[in-house]
C-alpha cells in the first residue's frame, strides 16, 4: 500500500504533516482517518472531526498547542499520488483562520 501523507496548510494546525508510515501508531491512525474521512483525499471533501483522543495526539504533535481545540475546519485542495505515496493537502477552510 501506498504511504499517505497528510499536510495542513493555515489555520491553527498550519505546517503539521501526519504520515500513514510512522512508527508512532496514533499518527499513523490520524493519517488514515484523514484520508478516509475526505473520501480518498478527494478535492472539495471537507474534514473536521476529532475525538477528543485524537486532539490530545495532535496537541501532543503541533506547536500552537493550546489552540488546537477552538477549531478545526479544512478542506482538500491538493491530492498526489505516485508509485509511493499519497500526498492530501488540507487547508483550513475557515477564512478568519487562514495564514
Amino acid at each position: 500500500m501506498k504511504d499517505i501523507h497528510i499536510e495542513f496548510a493555515g489555520g491553527l494546525w498550519d505546517g503539521e504533516h501526519l504520515y500513514g508510515s510512522s512508527y508512532d501508531v496514533e499518527e499513523a491512525r490520524l493519517a488514515r482517518k484523514c484520508y478516509w474521512a475526505t473520501k480518498a483525499g478527494a478535492v472539495g471533501e471537507h474534514f473536521s472531526e476529532l475525538s477528543a483522543k485524537e486532539m490530545h495526539q495532535l496537541r501532543h504533535q503541533a506547536h500552537s498547542s493550546n489552540h488546537l481545540d477552538t477549531h478545526h475546519d479544512y478542506v482538500v485542495t491538493v491530492h498526489v499520488e505516485n508509485d509511493r505515496e499519497i500526498l492530501v493537502r488540507l487547508e483550513c477552510a475557515d477564512e478568519d483562520l487562514r495564514a
